[in-house]
C-alpha cells in the first residue's frame, strides 16, 4: 500500500470537502470500506479510481469557475 498516496488523497478530500459517502458512490466501495482506508492505506487497485475521481472532480471545479467567470455584468 502507498501511504504516501492515502495521506495526500485524504487531505485532498479534506481539504476540498468532500465526504467519504462522495467516493463510495463515485467508486463502488462502501463507506465502512473506504473508511478503513486513511489507516490501511487505498488499495493498488482502487488507486487509479482514486486518481480518476480527484481529477473529474478538479476538472468539474474549473469548470465551474470558468462559467462564473463568463458572466457579463449589467
Amino acid at each position: 500500500m502507498s501511504n504516501d498516496f492515502t495521506t495526500s488523497f485524504f487531505n485532498w478530500m479534506k481539504e476540498s470537502s468532500l465526504s467519504y459517502k462522495d467516493l463510495s458512490a463515485s467508486l463502488g466501495s462502501s463507506v465502512g470500506t473506504i473508511k478503513n482506508w486513511p489507516s490501511l492505506g487505498i488499495p493498488k487497485g482502487k488507486q487509479f479510481a482514486c486518481k480518476a475521481f480527484r481529477k473529474d472532480h478538479e476538472e468539474s471545479k474549473s469548470t465551474e469557475n470558468q462559467n462564473v467567470n463568463a458572466v457579463i455584468p449589467i
